[in-house]
C-alpha cells in the first residue's frame, strides 16, 4: 500500500511540474510578434499569442520581438 501511494504521490507531482512547464504570452493590443527563448525562435510567423511547451530549464531567457519596428523588443528571464 505504500509504495502504491509513493507510485501516485510521485506521478501527481510529475504531472502538477508538466504542467508548470508551458509559457503562454498574449499581446494586450493585438500587437504580433515572435517569441525567442534561449535564442530560438519559437514562432515560424508573427502571432499575437505563443504558447511554448515542454520548456526544461526552471529559468530561461525569453525575448519577444515585435513586427511593427516602432516597438521596443521586451527581452526577460522567466
Amino acid at each position: 500500500m505504500k509504495k502504491l501511494f509513493l507510485l501516485l504521490t510521485i506521478t501527481s507531482v510529475s504531472i502538477f511540474l508538466k504542467a508548470q512547464n508551458d509559457l503562454v504570452v498574449i499581446s494586450e493590443q493585438g500587437e504580433r510578434f515572435y517569441m525567442v527563448i534561449d535564442g530560438v525562435r519559437q514562432n515560424a510567423k508573427s502571432e499575437t499569442n505563443v504558447k511554448v511547451t515542454q520548456l526544461m530549464q526552471p529559468m530561461v531567457t525569453a525575448k519577444v520581438i515585435f513586427e511593427d519596428k516602432k516597438i521596443a523588443d521586451v527581452n526577460e528571464k522567466i
